[in-house]
């Protein structure tokens, strides 16, 4: 995935993972956290500057990797896991006045995980992360 597809698989899988949480949540605290993930990688989506070319262009691309790792056998803490070494790694290569629109999905995404059994290994998770990017 080149640069920008990648930020937007990223954020679009910050939000598929909140409707997740949101879903499954079988309390209120962890639902609440999944809807405010949900909320925030959406709203990090239509914030996030882009191309509307590159971003139609790579839309298929997107919701496939978004929707294989949705549906595929990892569990909500791995992709948790997943997506805040994801973050950081788009955190730490952005233009610093992008910070503010990534702030917001990470905290989420770490309350999320806050709220849930942490069996997940990070070290595995930045590799998987690494590898759906690819």
């Amino acid at each position: 995935m080149n640069t920008q597809t990648k930020v937007f698989a990223t954020l679009s899988l910050s939000s598929a993972t909140g409707k997740k949480i949101e879903s499954l949540a079988d309390t209120p605290e962890l639902k609440s956290a999944g809807k405010a993930l949900k909320d925030a990688g959406f709203e990090a989506t239509h914030r996030y500057p882009a191309s509307n070319t590159s971003i139609m262009k790579n839309h298929d691309k997107i919701s496939n990797a978004v929707l294989s790792l949705i549906s595929g056998p990892l569990s909500p803490q791995q992709i948790l896991s997943m997506l805040i070494a994801g973050l950081s790694d788009i955190y730490a290569k952005c233009n610093p006045e992008r910070h503010e629109i990534l702030d917001p999905v990470i905290y989420c995404a770490q309350a999320c995980l806050d709220f849930l059994p942490d069996d997940a290994d990070h070290e595995v998770a930045f590799e998987q992360y690494i590898k759906w990017i690819s």
